[in-house]
């Protein structure tokens, strides 16, 4: 039997965003410019086939600690899992990274009032295309997207699913769950 193993790595807490469902809205934590020596170790130890980067959120980590875990490890898949916020205000932060071979993107985005780009702003519909159109543009490719569904959005499970199809991408449908200091 093959086994597969990804490793997930939170290279944050931090998010730039302001959602209402996520404890992660809002935190601010101090920027890291390398892989922790740690980091490191058990990478090698256990040799995953793939490495996914979470966060809060992974781009409000910077540029240069992603390509210092290229540098050390080439070859291995690296998911990254973001709202796309710092790639849409800073592509060219992030469009060298996202154009590698061995990296694939999944964002976010749902309907409703909860999922918010800054305390005053819905992130919307419109909003959300706009991010995945300089995404395809910069990159050549769409990352699929996770949609949070909650009491608030349950109506829009089909919407969200028709959304992914016209876009020519995938959304995968998550429940919300109340942890920490979010106020579901």
């Amino acid at each position: 039997s093959v086994c597969y193993m990804e490793l997930i790595i939170k290279t944050t807490a931090a998010c730039n965003m302001a959602c209402k469902f996520c404890a992660a809205a809002g935190i601010k934590t101090i920027e890291q410019k390398s892989v922790d020596p740690r980091i490191i170790e058990i990478i090698k130890t256990i040799k995953p086939n793939g490495i996914i980067l979470t966060g809060g959120d992974s781009l409000c980590c910077s540029p240069e600690w992603y390509y210092d875990l290229f540098k050390l490890f080439p070859d291995i898949q690296v998911d990254f899992v973001t709202n796309l916020k710092d790639f849409y205000l800073n592509p060219e932060k992030w469009t060298d990274i996202f154009r590698r071979k061995n990296v694939r993107v999944c964002t976010s985005f749902n309907y409703g009032i909860t999922r918010k780009w800054n305390k005053d702003t819905v992130y919307d519909e419109s909003m959300f295309k706009r991010v995945m159109d300089l995404f395809g543009n910069k990159i050549g490719w769409l990352p699929m997207f996770i949609s949070v569904i909650d009491y608030d959005n349950e109506w829009s499970v089909e919407k969200t699913i028709e959304l992914a199809k016209n876009l020519g991408t995938q959304c995968r449908l998550n429940n919300a769950m109340k942890l920490g200091r979010q106020g579901l």
